[in-house]
C-alpha cells in the first residue's frame, strides 16, 4: 500500500504528510479497491502518468473504464489514497489495452506457446510443455518496489522449495530493453537458479492473443510501462492448475501446490 507514496519519492517530489492534492484523469481499469488513472500533471507534485491507486470501495463501485474523474490523492505517511472521486465524463476512445479479454481460468489448457530464453533456446507452454511451470511477468527495470521487485524476491524463495521439481519462467514486459544478456544479469542479481528459473523475451506483437487470454494489463506512457501480475501454474500436460492475480500469493501454499502437481504426474 506505499506504492504512491514510494513513487512519489523515486521522482523526487515532496509532500508533507496528510496533503491532499487534486487529481484530474481517465479511468483505465476498476478492482474492488483501486484503479488506474491516467491522470494529468498535478501541479508542484507529479507530472503526468499512469498508476494504480488504491481507494475506497465505496468511493470506486461506480465507475467504469472510460469515466473522466476529478478526486483528492491524499498523501499519508505509509499510503495514498483517492477520496472525493467525481465523475465529470465518459470518453470511448481509449487507449489499446490489447485487445477485448477471453479469460483463461484454472482447468482451460494453456494456449500453445512458444517462448525464447535464449536465440537458439525454446520453453514450450501447453500440450507440449515438460514439467510443472509456473509462469510469471516482469521486467528489470520496473521501478515500483510492490510490482516487480517485490514478485523477483518472492521468486527466490519459491525456487528453493521447488527445487528439481519444476521450473519458474519469468517474461519480460520491456524486451525492447530487455535482451537476453540483460535478463540474464538480473537473473544473477536475484540469485536466479538457472536450472530452476529461467527469463525469456519475445517482440510484444507476438504476446497480444496471450495477454488477451490472460487478461494482462500492460500500458505504456512516456517511459514508464504499468502492468498487471500474474502468476500462472501451468502443468506437465498443460492445464492450467492456478492462476493469481497481484503478488498476494502465499510462498509456501504455491510451492506445495507445484509439489503436489509434480508428484500427481509421476
Amino acid at each position: 500500500m506505499r506504492l504512491i507514496f514510494l513513487l512519489v519519492f523515486l521522482l523526487g517530489c515532496t509532500s508533507k504528510p496528510g496533503d491532499s492534492y487534486p487529481l484530474k484523469g481517465l479511468v483505465l481499469d476498476v478492482k474492488t479497491d483501486s484503479v488506474i488513472v491516467d491522470h494529468e500533471a498535478i501541479d508542484g507534485f507529479m507530472r503526468a502518468m499512469v498508476m494504480r491507486i488504491p481507494a475506497e470501495n465505496s468511493e470506486i463501485q461506480a465507475l467504469k473504464r472510460g469515466h473522466r474523474i476529478t478526486a483528492s490523492l491524499r498523501v499519508l505517511p505509509e499510503s495514498s489514497h483517492l477520496e472525493q472521486i467525481a465523475i465529470t465524463g465518459f470518453d470511448e476512445s481509449l487507449p489499446d489495452l490489447n485487445g477485448a479479454p477471453h479469460g483463461l481460468v484454472s482447468g482451460d489448457l494453456f494456449p500453445a506457446t512458444q517462448l525464447h530464453t535464449a536465440p537458439d533456446k525454446i520453453v514450450h507452454l501447453g500440450s507440449e510443455q515438460e514439467g510443472v511451470i509456473a509462469l510469471n511477468f516482469l521486467f528489470t527495470t520496473c521501478p515500483f518496489p510492490e510490482a516487480c521487485p517485490l514478485l523477483a524476491s518472492k521468486l527466490v524463495m519459491l525456487q528453493e522449495r521447488i527445487q528439481g521439481k519444476a521450473r519458474i519462467l519469468s517474461l519480460t514486459l520491456d524486451p525492447e530493453t530487455d535482451t537476453f544478456e540483460l535478463l540474464e544479469a538480473y537473473g544473477k542479481q536475484w540469485g536466479a537458479d538457472p536450472d530452476v528459473w529461467t527469463f525469456a523475451r519475445e517482440p510484444l506483437e507476438k504476446l497480444e492473443d496471450l495477454f488477451d487470454k490472460l487478461e494482462m494489463f500492460r500500458y505504456h506512457r512516456e517511459g514508464q510501462i504499468i502492468h498487471s501480475l500474474k502468476l500462472v501454474v501451468i502443468g506437465p500436460k498443460g492445464q492450467i492448475h492456478r492462476i493469481e492475480n497481484d503478488n498476494g500469493w502465499d510462498i509456501e501454499e504455491i510451492a506445495a501446490d507445484i509439489l503436489a502437481l509434480q508428484q500427481s504426474a509421476l
